[in-house]
This record gives C-alpha cells, structure tokens and sequence, in this order.
C-alpha cells in the first residue's frame, strides 16, 4: 500500500496499547488509515480482480448522447457522446485508490476511442474523467473494476442521401475507433441501448427532425489479420502504421436515426406549386377572340413565376448530383406549364382568321383542355400521395447504417497517406 514509516507504527503490529518493552510500538492516535484498510480488505474479500498475466476484458458503451444540430445543406451535425469504459483493477490499484483516492490513476489503462468521422483535427472536443472504483458482481461474484468516462462533442460529418427529400430518412453516424494491445478484448454492453435512447428522446430539441431509434455497431478484427489494406497502407502510412501491427482495433458506430418532417416541406413548397399549377388552368376563361396574346402572355408568365420559385425551393438543398424528389416534382410542373402553353397555342391557332380547320371548334377544344388539365393536375396528387406513402416513406424506413468494417480512414491517417 505504499506506507512510510510513521503511517504504519501501531498498523502492522495491531497492538491495542502502548508496549512497555519497547515504547515505541503504540497504536495509531489516528485510525483513518485503519478504516482505509479495512474497507479496501472487506472489498478484496471474495472479490475477482486482474491477475498480472491475464488477458484484459475492456467493457465499454456510449451511456450519453445529445444532438444540437443537423445541417443537411452543409453535410454535417452537432453532438455529442459519453463513453464509458470499464475494466479490472489490481490488488495494488484497490488500496491505492483507497488510501488516496485524488489523483488516483490504475496502473494500466486502455486507449480511448478516437472519432473518425470528425469535421477537421480541432472540431470535436475530448475529456477524459479521472477513473473511478465500481465494484460489480457478475454470476454471483463480486468483481472490482476501474470505471473511466469519456466525453466527446464537436461537428461530425455525415453523407446525407437526399434523394427522397423532404420525405427523408437520415442515419447520422459518430463513427469511432480504438487500437488496443493483442491481449485486450473490447467487450460492448449492448443492455444499454434503449436507455440510451429514451435519454436522448427526453432531451431531443431538433424541431425539424423526429427521432426514430438509436442503435450501436460495433465490430473487432486483428489488425494484422486485415493483411491485404495492411499492406499497402503501410507502404504509405510508414512509421504511424507500424505501431498498429500487433494489436486489435475495435470500431464503434452510433447510429441516430431520424426522419424529416414533412409538413412544413408540403405546405411552403408543394402546397405554392399545385397553386401555380392550378392558376394557370384559369387562362383558359380569358376570352378567345380579343385576347389571344393575353393569353400567351399569361401562360408565360406563370413560367417564370415558376423558374423564379424554384430558385428559392434550390436553397433548401446542397449541389448535389442527382435530381432529389422536390427536383422532380418542380420538373413535372415545367412540364405541366409547358402543356398548358402548347393547348393555348393550339387553340389559338384554331380561332385565327387564316386557319383552314372549319370543322374544328376553338371553344369546344377550349372546354376540353381545361378539364383535362384539372383531371390531369389532381390526378397527378392523388398518385403522388399514394407514391410517398406506400413507396418513398417505406423504402427510406429501411435504410441500414453503415458497416462498421467499411469505416474510412482516421484524419491523421489519410494526411500521412496524401
């Protein structure tokens, strides 16, 4: 336990009073220490604890996660996770925590996980608590474990697949990894996930997102083992990498999934383009004789209306490189309006004076292509709605997290890499 002299008088001995042989054998005036000794003992009774020699079990979970933000146009969100990771203690450890437990440090610890996934190097922050004792009983057997905590909170990046948008289901991912010594075995506590969950569910404060569930991947693998992207990572990588080639890495994935709010979506974009596209059916009253240019001009303008809307609907949205769910619906409106034109045109040409088509009626067709275009338009949103919900809204809902295995390289690996 580390006693200097004076602290063990009257200890080791167990004398209850002074010796009248030899006077300076008296009991302690002071019996903290005896206490502290006495506890680390009643503790150590019966107890498992880590034998030098033995393989280590490292026992971690996330017990803590917060979303801030999530910023799809940007591609990345604001969070952060509390990771805890437990593991057995020494003999030693035990009566040193207890006889001085400030500043108290195992003497052996496990490396932390380090987030792959992370904006920039300084965009997530890292504290590590001061380990603490846990005694636990597992089997009916009492264990004395070192407890550690680790918070970490910053941006993290994050591939948002926008084709469904805004009826989209996003996993939002806090990739993480950790490199231990080939006798240490990462063990994740799985028991933990749904409190996990109905923490986060308690503290959830994004309004435009809805929370579906929280799940944890892991996956551990020899990193020799990995010998085909060993291999020519370290012919790049050079001496960074090589500390890594006798070892197991384990990675992590916290996975929040959420779902977009539609509603919103439906009434300031959808809801202002079925009113354009509606409008535009009421040129067709404009009368035939006197104001066909009206009519041409009317048509026009409701394209460009259009064209102009669609610019502020491009805000809602990052570049990407396929056409989203919104882009397709402001294209059929493109396409509606330019119809709408055409038939104008049509019947236009119908009501001139030169057109050499008697049998023909102007009004009749008129009549027709407004009709049809009211059929036509509220057709189109009862397919629509139909699509969403028993297509879109179901295939989003299965979307699966990522692989663990298919994790991308750490920042710093992929700078000593380039």
């Amino acid at each position: 336990a580390k006693l200097n002299p004076d602290e063990a008088t009257g200890i080791m001995f167990r004398v209850d009073s002074g010796s009248s042989i030899c006077p300076m054998l008296r009991p302690p005036v002071d019996d903290t220490l005896v206490k502290k000794l006495r506890q680390a003992t009643e503790l150590l009774c019966g107890a498992t604890v880590y034998q030098r020699g033995e393989p280590r079990k490292v026992y971690y979970h996330p017990i803590g996660l917060q979303m801030h933000e999530i910023n799809s146009i940007a591609g990345h969100f604001q969070a952060s996770i509390i990771v805890s990771m437990e593991f057995m203690m020494t003999r030693d450890d035990v009566f040193e925590y207890i006889i001085r437990p400030e500043g108290w440090r195992p003497e052996w610890l496990p490396n932390t996980f380090e987030v792959t996934n992370a904006r920039d190097t300084n965009s997530v922050s890292v504290w590590v608590e001061s380990a603490r004792l846990k005694s636990h009983k597992a089997s009916n057997k009492p264990c004395v474990l070192a407890h550690l905590v680790v918070t970490y909170q910053g941006i993290f990046v994050e591939k948002y697949e926008m084709e469904a948008f805004p009826f989209d289901v996003q996993p939002l991912h806090i990739r993480m990894r950790a490199v231990q010594e080939y006798d240490v075995t990462m063990v994740l506590i799985r028991k933990n996930n749904q409190q996990l969950e109905s923490a986060l569910r308690k503290s959830w404060m994004i309004s435009e997102w809805k929370l579906l569930d929280v799940t944890v991947v892991d996956l551990q693998q020899d990193l020799d083992a990995k010998a085909g992207r060993s291999t020519v990572r370290a012919t790049k990588g050079g001496a960074a990498l090589a500390l890594h080639a006798n070892g197991t890495e384990t990675r992590m994935h916290v996975v929040c999934t959420v779902q977009r709010h539609a509603r919103s979506y439906l009434i300031r974009i959808f809801g202002v383009l079925f009113i354009l596209c509606m409008l535009s059916v009421c040129i067709f009253v404009i009368d035939l004789a006197d104001d066909l240019p009206d009519r041409i001009g009317h048509s026009f303008m409701m394209i460009l209306t259009l064209t102009a809307y669609s610019q502020v609907v491009s805000d809602f949205l990052p570049v990407l490189g396929y056409l989203t769910l919104l882009d397709k619906v402001v294209l059929m409106c493109f396409w509606y309006l330019t119809m709408i034109v055409l038939q104008l045109t049509y019947v236009g040409y119908l009501s001139s004076s030169d057109a050499a088509i008697d049998s023909d009626d102007p009004y009749w067709w008129n009549r027709f292509f407004a009709l049809l275009d009211l059929a036509i338009l509220f057709t189109a949103l009862f397919s629509a709605c139909l699509y969403v919900t028993f297509v879109v809204v179901p295939r989003e809902l299965r979307k699966q997290p990522d692989d663990p295995q298919c994790m991308p390289m750490t920042q710093e690996e992929t700078e000593e890499t380039d």
